[in-house]
């Protein structure tokens, strides 16, 4: 045939690859070469859920002051005991490694901001509660 140089001047070359797609093609249809994801264990088409958000239409209208004021109120008026124990059992949920799903969900309910919640999974893995370091834990440590 001449070598390489011939068999691609002459169209050999493309029509054997051309072939071979062809031919792997068929098998992925048919499913004697299985490819994940393609032709088997292929994830279900997703389905759009509409979420409607609640969102606070106030938080446009409050100056930075008025914002500061709220949290300050939030904070004073939750209960600092409950807060304390939810975060003390997120830390301990973050040290051993399982699921933060579940614990998160309820510190938060417990009252923790989304700053005490962060930090807490931070020292947990041996990390400062704040990474800037200008913010150390009011709850003290593993809590």
């Amino acid at each position: 045939m001449g070598g390489m140089t011939a068999a691609i001047e002459n169209g050999w070359a493309i029509d054997e690859v051309n072939k071979a797609k062809v031919a792997r093609d068929m098998e992925v249809e048919e499913k004697k070469r299985l490819l994940v994801g393609v032709n088997e264990l292929e994830l279900p088409e997703e389905e759009w859920v509409p979420v409607d958000i609640d969102r606070d239409a106030w938080i446009d209208d409050v100056s930075g002051e008025e914002y500061l004021d709220s949290l300050k109120e939030f904070k004073q008026t939750r209960d600092l005991s409950l807060v304390r124990e939810s975060l003390k059992a997120l830390h301990q949920v973050a040290v051993k490694g399982d699921n933060l799903m579940t614990a998160t969900i309820e510190t938060v309910k417990a009252g923790a901001t989304l700053a005490e919640v962060l930090g807490t999974i931070r020292q947990a893995n041996d990390l400062p509660y704040d990474p800037f370091d200008m913010v150390d834990n009011p709850f003290g440590e593993g809590a």
